[in-house]
């Protein structure tokens, strides 16, 4: 294998676990949601077999000369596999940690098998933003079901079997809420730069999708999720800043998305939120937010001074830095209290 076929073969590799991590581990279910980490992990850890099983025929076959410096970052990757693996010998069930089989179910399989595909796959040249589009529309799927348990209809009888008093903590075919949180952390900053890079129909569609990716992230109720959006944020700012359609749009979309939520349909969902979602109802927030962006929105056009974007992102990252304290300072709170 050599030549146009051998880097066919890698493609191949990586759509092959685009989809299995974005689409199919994300939509699996088994039996509702009563061994849900169990079903997507067997999904996830028979799929990362076949695609080393795959990887190695293809380097076994291989007639391209490798050559050039060793990757720093495939070394540093190695290493923790390797500690990861060297780990799970030495722990009571040294089957169960390496295979994953056994509580949260990532073992030091999944974590070697990962980094084996990274290190596999990254001298591969893809486009992966013909790939954005249809993983959008995964996404804005799994989004519209979670907005549908939150508004208590469940046309999948998902929650079948589950308490009244746990409805809400299961949401799409995701699951847990905060898992919720978690998956929009990763897809949201794609969407959101796709939006703010995307012209005609193509920046309606992300700028919709986006706005499901913020009303899904305030239904899921994660403080986490939050937190980890506004870390990532700190190094985006100046580019969102200089933009000038990031920070209207997600100030809007953000004040529409409590007003939607303060709908009657809502309203058992509405009794379970806390932390910052509870913050972002309030009704003075939602109108400085949405005041703010529609201001923002007409002076668009208008040239910023240098100087003002240099004070905004300062302003914003201190800003940023006491909610991150505010935040470890409760969660250390929360775990010393008895």
């Amino acid at each position: 294998m050599k030549g146009i076929k051998e880097k066919t073969a890698k493609k191949a590799v990586f759509y092959i676990y685009t989809f299995l991590s974005a689409v199919l581990v994300p939509l699996f279910l088994r039996d509702h949601y009563f061994d849900l980490i169990q079903a997507k992990s067997d999904v996830f850890r028979i799929g990362l077999l076949l695609l080393v099983f795959l990887s190695s025929a293809i380097l076994l076959f291989s007639k391209e000369e490798k050559k050039g410096k060793a990757d720093p970052v495939c070394i540093a990757l190695i290493l923790f596999a390797g500690l990861a693996v060297f780990s799970s010998l030495f722990s009571d069930n040294p089957g169960g940690s390496f295979w994953g089989v056994v509580g949260w179910r990532i073992g030091s399989f999944q974590i070697a098998a990962s980094v084996f595909l990274i290190c596999f796959l990254k001298d591969t040249d893809i486009d992966e933003r013909r790939l954005w589009l249809p993983l959008t529309v995964i996404s804005d799927l799994i989004i519209l079901l979670a907005v549908l348990h939150s508004a208590s209809v469940d046309i999948f009888d998902l929650h079948e079997g589950i308490l009244r008093s746990e409805y809400f903590s299961y949401l799409s075919t995701i699951g847990n809420a905060n898992w919720l949180g978690v998956y929009l952390c990763l897809i949201f900053p794609v969407i959101f730069f796709r939006y703010l890079d995307s012209r005609g129909r193509e920046e309606v569609f992300y700028a919709v999708s986006g706005f499901l990716c913020l009303f899904g992230l305030l239904l899921s109720n994660s403080d986490s999720a939050y937190a980890g959006l506004g870390l990532m944020s700190a190094a985006a700012i100046p580019s969102v800043l200089k933009n000038r359609k990031g920070v209207p749009f997600l100030l809007t979309a953000t004040g529409v998305s409590c007003l939607l939520v303060k709908l009657p349909c809502f309203s058992l969902k509405r009794e379970t939120l806390s932390g910052i979602s509870t913050f972002l109802m309030k009704d003075i927030v939602i109108a400085a937010l949405l005041i703010t962006g529609i201001l923002l929105i007409l002076l668009r056009k208008k040239e910023i001074p240098e100087k003002v974007l240099k004070i905004s992102v300062l302003l914003y990252r201190f800003a940023l830095l006491l909610l991150t304290a505010f935040f470890v300072k409760g969660m250390i709170e929360a775990y010393t209290s008895f």
